[in-house]
């Protein structure tokens, strides 16, 4: 059922990536929030690396990006090229999109920029 759910959210395998329910909501959005968490880096998900990575294309960073939680994986170091999927076809069609769209370079900058990025004090 989970990767049905998915399935719906990234589109039919022949439809641009931009033109997912997923996407499309990013488009319609006027903020964007990273939740951070202690358990996993939520950048070792490519639908998250994804997620970011158009939400920066449609101008909700940095202005409108609230990062919340703890900074657990600032010390990571790693690549879009190491981020996973459930479906191994999600992730190599994701993954294509993005290093079209995007530098790998200036992908995983910008995944750190966010691991590294200090909350908000109130």
């Amino acid at each position: 059922q989970d990767h049905e759910l998915i399935s719906q959210q990234l589109g039919s395998g022949s439809d641009p990536l931009d033109e997912s329910p997923f996407v499309r909501a990013i488009q319609a959005a006027t903020a964007f929030c990273v939740v951070r968490n202690s358990n996993m880096d939520v950048y070792s998900r490519i639908w998250c690396v994804c997620e970011l990575m158009y939400a920066k294309q449609h101008n909700l960073y940095p202005e409108k990006t609230h990062v919340t939680g703890p900074d657990m994986f600032a010390h990571l170091q790693t690549s879009v090229l190491d981020a996973q999927a459930t479906r191994l076809q999600d992730r190599d069609r994701i993954l294509r999109v993005l290093l079209n769209e995007f530098d790998r370079e200036e992908i995983d900058s910008f995944v750190h920029q966010l691991r590294t990025q200090d909350e908000p004090q109130d």
